[in-house]
């Protein structure tokens, strides 16, 4: 899937994922993890194996590989928000910005904003 700079788009169902550059596409993982810089692999082998292929990355035409998505993008993972909708625990939208049932502080994985 394509971005478009500096507009959120939905991959997968499971992130939100927002560009700051031109050119860049979003995909899976799978068939890509070999091409990753060794700091992103590095991350990548802290994921159970089947985990791993479902990772979004980003790739760019003329780039000399792909790249975790969170390093060219601001990612936001909704998993945890859809799933509290569909149980019935969330009945204000601003719960849906928040930690939910002890989720601990984001890790190198998971915070993207800060990459």
């Amino acid at each position: 899937m394509t971005l478009t700079p500096d507009v959120a788009a939905v991959w997968d169902g499971r992130f939100e994922i927002t560009a700051r550059g031109a050119r860049w596409r979003v995909e899976a993982a799978a068939g890509r993890l070999a091409q990753l810089s060794e700091d992103d692999r590095r991350v990548v082998a802290g994921l159970p194996a089947a985990a791993r292929g479902g990772l979004p990355v980003l790739v760019r035409e003329g780039e000399s590989g792909p790249i975790l998505a969170w390093r060219g993008a601001t990612v936001r993972a909704l998993g945890a928000g859809r799933l509290s909708l569909a149980l019935g625990e969330t009945t204000q939208e601003a719960d849906l910005f928040h930690p939910m049932h002890g989720e601990t502080p984001p890790t190198d994985l998971f915070s993207w904003e800060d990459c």
